[in-house]
């Protein structure tokens, strides 16, 4: 269930911000050694606001798109939630993918190689926690409708919670 939601996620990704950093950060640095100040504040400004859209848009495709790649693609309906909930997590890596490219752009890879190597270790953490407590609650409700999909779908959805906290937390240290 959570497989088939991170897949979908992956896909929309790819698609919306695939080497958004990179790219971001080579024409950028291109421009500044060059000189180009005022090219590079065009530059930057016109591509944040490529991306915004192509990020909102793939968000909106995403949400829009849930339950149909849940029921006739995947054919695990249970997971028309879960791609729902970690459709957020497009619009948080679209911000972290141009602040990347940004200090990118004046050579640093600090702060980039920080919320790669922070996003795997808040997912085991948070995840654990968040997965426990949802698990717990989705115990009780596949009992009472006695169908047993609901206990590892609320279990996914915890985890699907805990890669957005997990998003925001990188989104935050790149502020810093």
């Amino acid at each position: 269930c959570f497989v088939v939601a991170l897949e979908s996620l992956m896909f929309f990704l790819q698609v919306g911000c695939g080497n958004v950093a990179d790219v971001l950060g080579r024409m950028l640095r291109y421009r500044r050694k060059r000189g180009l100040y005022t090219n590079v504040c065009i530059v930057r400004r016109r591509l944040v606001l490529l991306l915004s859209v192509l990020g909102v848009v793939c968000f909106g495709l995403m949400f829009g798109l849930a339950d149909v790649l849940a029921d006739k693609l995947f054919q695990i309906p249970t997971a028309g939630l879960i791609i729902k909930i970690l459709s957020p997590v497009i619009l948080i890596r679209m911000a972290t993918s141009i602040l990347q490219g940004h200090f990118q752009s004046f050579g640093s890879h600090v702060q980039t190689t920080i919320s790669y190597l922070l996003r795997p270790i808040l997912y085991l953490l948070i995840g654990k926690g968040m997965c426990n407590k949802t698990m717990v609650y989705g115990e009780k409700v596949a009992d009472l409708l006695r169908n047993e999909d609901f206990h590892g779908m609320y279990g996914a959805v915890g985890l699907a919670v805990a890669v957005g906290i997990a998003e925001l937390i990188a989104f935050a240290v790149m502020l810093l």
